[in-house]
């Protein structure tokens, strides 16, 4: 990709400082899909068709503001969808509805609520007379596509489609309580809690050269998950840097120090763990992409 023939993908790549499969996920895609989230709906596409480079590298520009307009939308809708959805954690699922929000970020809300409480995450806001929604779930018993089909059969829902763990959908405005019900008796699954599968203990402080050794597995992502390590009895564990939806730590592993990143907003029990610790073991994936190596923190337990 950094060597592209196309100006569009070529500014883009080089404006994210995109590397990595990884961070086509979360550098390089988020940017892209900006322009539609904010109302820019063929940004992207004249970004990607044009063959000028001076024309890249304004569209790159314009997609890089939008993306920054969405983070601060994003974040306050966020916790306004985190409050609510409090108050239905004891719930088979989280339905949740905010006429303030853009259909754009339907999507973002829901993933981020339903990763926080581990539930399936209905959201929906009212446009035009038509609700709108998108769900999310961490659920793998539960096929968010398999639940769309059956409301459209009966009619519950005008539109939807999906897959197992992404969907959207539309409705009347005055079936949003009827649809709510429907989904309390027909999302009905054991509550797992969340799991994370480790491979074993990082070897050696050297990321780098952990990285070289796994770099065949490449490319990683759904059905081949990148290898998440255990990092026992991290200790001088200080906060060095943070923001809304991060927090990057300084740390000792086998005497030689660290960098641990947790990427989450700051009511995240994890995040607010490693602030608050000195030593503790952590379990997470190795990240080389950036000028610094560090751990990109999935759990964290005290010693």
């Amino acid at each position: 990709m950094p060597a592209s023939r196309f100006p569009g993908l070529h500014a883009l790549v080089h404006t994210t400082n995109t590397t990595t499969e990884g961070d086509v996920g979360f550098r390089l895609g988020p940017v892209l899909n900006a322009g539609s989230r904010m109302g820019a709906h063929d940004a992207a596409a004249r970004l990607l068709t044009t063959t000028s480079h001076k024309a890249a590298e304004t569209l790159c520009a314009t997609l890089l503001r939008h993306n920054e307009e969405r983070k601060n939308i994003l974040q306050s809708a966020t916790q306004e969808g985190l409050d609510l959805a409090q108050k239905q954690r004891n719930r088979q699922c989280i339905v949740i509805h905010n006429n303030k929000w853009s259909p754009g970020i339907l999507g973002l809300i829901a993933a981020r609520v339903s990763e926080r409480l581990h539930k399936p995450t209905w959201v929906i806001t009212n446009k035009d007379q038509i609700a709108k929604g998108a769900a999310r779930s961490p659920i793998t018993s539960i096929h968010l596509a398999h639940i769309i089909h059956k409301a459209l059969e009966i009619k519950v829902l005008q539109s939807g489609g999906g897959h197992q763990s992404a969907a959207g959908f539309t409705l009347p405005q005055d079936s949003i309580e009827t649809f709510q019900r429907f989904l309390e008796e027909n999302t009905l699954y054991e509550h797992p809690p969340p799991t994370l599968t480790i491979v074993g203990l990082l070897p050696t402080h050297d990321m780098q050269l952990v990285a070289a050794y796994i770099a065949p597995l490449r490319p990683f992502g759904m059905n081949n998950p990148e290898p998440c390590f255990m990092l026992p009895h991290v200790s001088n564990i200080k906060p060095y840097k943070s923001g809304a939806r991060y927090s990057i730590l300084s740390g000792t592993y086998k005497n030689n120090l660290i960098r641990l990143v947790r990427f989450a907003d700051t009511s995240c029990p994890v995040r607010t763990h490693l602030e608050n610790t000195h030593t503790c073991t952590v379990a997470g994936v190795i990240n080389t992409s950036e000028r610094f190596s560090s751990f990109i923190v999935h759990d964290a337990l005290t010693d």
